[in-house]
């Protein structure tokens, strides 16, 4: 049990920003105004390919309610 979690650095995001595309969210709690140019790219073209901006839980909390 538990979550399927990935951890990429700003490298990678800098060296291979298209796997980005191979995840259902992005979260960087980092500063963006200190990312290269294709970093900025990379998430502007996962955005735009719909990668949602925002984690979402999808399993049912234990009073039932589901997305919480």
């Amino acid at each position: 049990m538990g979550y399927d979690v990935a951890y990429s650095t700003d490298i990678d995001t800098h060296w291979s920003g298209a796997k980005l595309l191979d995840y259902k969210t992005f979260l960087s709690p980092a500063h963006d105004e200190y990312w290269t140019s294709e970093m900025f790219t990379a998430v502007e073209s996962a955005r735009d390919a719909t990668l949602s901006p925002w984690p979402r839980a999808t399993r049912s909390s234990s009073c039932g309610r589901t997305e919480r």
